[in-house]
């Protein structure tokens, strides 16, 4: 999804896959298995004067019985000149929670939100969104 720029120079792109434990892209997740979230935004700054950083964070919203939370949070430090930056977070075993007992297995859908913090890290007015298509956590 699009990367909201106030410099009418500036464009970019979010995007969002979500691997399994073995690095695979997959839409089927094992509760008891670590799983990663990628966040890839593509940066359009002709003028390389795009600083401070991206700070990313991954929300899972469960359709039907299940938790709605923040996942995780990482900061990506810009580089200027820099156009492409691929942030990946690492989900632990057992992420999200599920309600139990016994857990239950969920339908969720992902998103990641992209702001910007500039050099003095204030959010400014940089902003994307990045989602996933449905995710399957099932409890094996």
């Amino acid at each position: 999804m699009t990367v909201e720029f106030p410099n009418p120079l500036w464009s970019g792109v979010a995007t969002m896959e979500v691997k399994d434990n073995t690095g695979a892209n997959n839409r089927i997740l094992d509760l008891n298995e670590p799983w990663d979230v990628v966040v890839t935004i593509d940066v359009q700054d002709p003028t390389n004067t795009l600083a401070g950083q991206f700070e990313v964070h991954v929300f899972a919203e469960s359709y039907g019985p299940g938790p709605e939370a923040l996942l995780d949070s990482k900061l990506e430090p810009i580089t200027p000149g820099s156009r492409v930056y691929e942030v990946t977070l690492n989900m632990p075993a057992n992420t999200p929670q599920l309600d139990g007992p016994p857990a239950i297995s969920s339908l969720y859908k992902l998103v990641a939100i992209v702001e910007h913090r500039n050099t003095a890290g204030n959010e400014t007015t940089i902003a994307g969104f990045a989602e996933a298509p449905a995710v399957h956590l099932r409890n094996p």
